[in-house]
């Protein structure tokens, strides 16, 4: 699952026109937020994902009771909502300076367990952790929803937002696989591209 992970993330990568990555490969989705992936070889991998803060804020968001801790943080600065994530504890073990297949397919060698596949929607996932993920279509020409990205509206509400009025975002139940195999509906935040 892993090389058809990574061929489908280097095909939405080409799409978003990710560059090759210096400390960060960076992928800004068309409304401006950011998923950085760090291409440090010595370091567990780590990702950034930020955000436009003000729907947020508009929804109530408290700063101060955003959720920080060693492995997952959520902060604001500059007008952003930054959510910082420790992807494993094994290193990557070589720089993914080559395409963005290639930095996938080295991140999911560090943290295997961190890429998914969500059936029901055609989707390859990357689990950043707190229950958020960027999702992108496993094949781009039979998807409208080829880069989503994915929040866990649990830790919105418990710092005071109203995650059913976050603007540009919906609020919604999502079917996924559960632990004994069957399918089940969770809650998630999610904002989708088209890339196309």
């Amino acid at each position: 699952m892993a090389r058809y992970a990574a061929r489908s993330f280097g095909a939405a990568a080409e799409a978003l026109g990710s560059p090759s990555p210096g400390e960060y490969r960076v992928l800004a989705s068309p409304g401006g937020e950011e998923l950085r992936l760090s291409a440090d070889p010595g370091s567990a991998p780590r990702a950034v994902l930020t955000l436009d803060a003000a729907p947020f804020l508009e929804a109530g968001l408290e700063i101060a009771r955003l959720p920080s801790g060693p492995d997952l943080s959520w902060t604001v600065e500059d007008g952003r909502l930054t959510g910082r994530f420790i992807l494993g504890s094994a290193p990557l073990g070589g720089k993914p300076a080559g395409s963005p297949s290639d930095h996938l397919a080295a991140l999911a060698a560090a943290s295997r367990d961190r890429i998914g596949y969500h059936a029901q929607m055609g989707h390859y996932g990357l689990s950043l952790g707190g229950g958020s993920l960027v999702e992108w279509a496993a094949d781009l020409s039979k998807n409208d929803k080829d880069w989503v990205l994915v929040l866990d509206p649990g830790f919105l509400s418990a710092a005071g937002a109203d995650t059913s009025g976050i603007r540009g975002w919906t609020l919604a139940k999502v079917p996924v696989d559960g632990p004994d195999g069957r399918m089940v509906e969770v809650e998630k935040l999610l904002l989708p591209y088209d890339l196309r």
